[in-house]
Order: C-alpha cells, then sequence, then structure tokens
C-alpha cells in the first residue's frame, strides 16, 4: 500500500500491512515526525518496505532514529531507501548499515544516497553490506558525491566477500573517481564471477577515455554477465544474452 503522507500512514492498520511504500520526499519531516515513524515500525511485519525520505534535511541524528527503527523490521526480504539530497554524513550511514545487517531475510537492497556530499569514509561503511550475505540483488546510488579512488576500492572490494550476490548496480556519476581507481574497480569486478549482471555508471568522474575502454573490454570478457549495462560521459553500452 502506498502512502503519501506520513500521518494517512500512522493512522492505517499497521498491522495488517506486509508491503508498504512511503512517497515522503520534500515533506518538511522534523524530528518529531522521525520518532513517530520510527516508532511505527515495531508495530509492522513487513515483507517489503519502500522509503522515499529524499530531500527533508536529514542529518545524522535523524538518520539514526530512523535506522533504530528499520532494525526492528526483522521480516523483510525487499528493503528500497531513499535518503538522497540529504546532510547526513558519517554516523548516519554507519548506523543505516548496522540496522540493515541485522534483517537477514534482506534478498534485495537498493540505498539511494545521492547528493550528500559524502566522503570515502562514509562509503567505506557501505562496505559492511559485504558481510550480508543474504542479500543477492544489491543497488547503490551515489551520485553527486566526494567519492575517490580509495572509497570505490574499499566499497567493491568488501562488497566482492559476499559469494552469493548476483545482481549489482553501482550508480558512481559525478564524483572524483579516476584513472588508477576505475582500474582497481576493473580489477575486483572481474574476480567477482558469483555475479550474472552488472550496471554500472561513471559519467562525469575524472576517468580519462582510455581507461573507460579498457574497462569496458575487461567486463565484455567477463563470462558470467548475462546482463551487462556500462554508462561514462563517452557512450553507453548495453549487451544482453
Amino acid at each position: 500500500m502506498k502512502f503519501s503522507e506520513l500521518k494517512q500512514f500512522l493512522q492505517s492498520d499497521l498491522g495488517s500491512n506486509k508491503e508498504v511504500e512511503l512517497a515522503l520526499s520534500s515533506k518538511n519531516i522534523g524530528s518529531s515526525e522521525i520518532t513517530k515513524l520510527s516508532s511505527s515500525f515495531s508495530n509492522l511485519d513487513l515483507k517489503e518496505l519502500t522509503i522515499d525520505v529524499s530531500s527533508n534535511s536529514i542529518d545524522n541524528n535523524r538518520l539514526i532514529e530512523l535506522s533504530q527503527g528499520l532494525a526492528q523490521c526483522q521480516s523483510l526480504v525487499k528493503l528500497v531507501i531513499d535518503i538522497g539530497e540529504n546532510c547526513f554524513g558519517q554516523k548516519g550511514v554507519s548506523s543505516l548499515i548496522q540496522s540493515i545487517s541485522t534483517c537477514k531475510n534482506i534478498t534485495k537492497l537498493s540505498l539511494d544516497l545521492g547528493f550528500n556530499n559524502l566522503k570515502d569514509s562514509s562509503i567505506t561503511d557501505l562496505g559492511k553490506l559485504g558481510q550480508c550475505t543474504n542479500i543477492q540483488d544489491l543497488s547503490l546510488f551515489l551520485y553527486e558525491n566526494k567519492i575517490g579512488n580509495n572509497g570505490i576500492t574499499q566499497l567493491i572490494s568488501q562488497l566482492s566477500k559476499n559469494q552469493n550476490l548476483k545482481e549489482l548496480v553501482l550508480h558512481l556519476d559525478y564524483n572524483q573517481i579516476s584513472d588508477q581507481g576505475v582500474k582497481e574497480l576493473g580489477k575486483i569486478l572481474k574476480q567477482m564471477t558469483n555475479l550474472n549482471s552488472l550496471k554500472l555508471y561513471l559519467q562525469s568522474n575524472m576517468i580519462s577515455a582510455d581507461s573507460l575502454r579498457e574497462l569496458e573490454q575487461m567486463l565484455n570478457q567477463c563470462g558470467n554477465f548475462t546482463t551487462l549495462k556500462f554508462s561514462s560521459f563517452q557512450k553507453q553500452q548495453t549487451h544482453q544474452s
């Protein structure tokens, strides 16, 4: 069931909901609303949850409180969170990942953390998702941040530890990744033979055309991909078989 107002959701029969979508972008959600939302999760037995709280000036404290509520959703199989264009940092990201890691039944996870000025230290915390071996389908929207070579290398290195991961989507547009970073990214992705679907977006970084071409060639040589999508500022290449 979809709710476009928090009050509407809180007044619903929470216990009867198994699939919930909260479309709360740009709703001026304050601390008290976050507290109410977080507390409501204890009354739910959800299988699928989609939350869009983008553009709500959510800081570390609010994200930590929201994360604590999510940790109560132990029956979740699918979780989609859009917290793009807010103002949290490493502490908020760390709390969110810690809470998600307690939800052992999640197989499909999508996180949108775009437009948050996140640096390498915050992205490293995201890498802890590699320890969540229950996750088979992972999408990370990390566009418009300040991610550099170290951040992306550590992220993908940690994610590669999850041998159950089958589908991976990485939106890394508009960051600070250079040739060295994309070289290391390619090496690790090539070793992730458990993947059968990869979608990689690298538009507007600091990567040369030669390095992008080498990455594209390397990925095309990987025989494990049934779906491969590679997009950069140069061109977009899609291969399906």
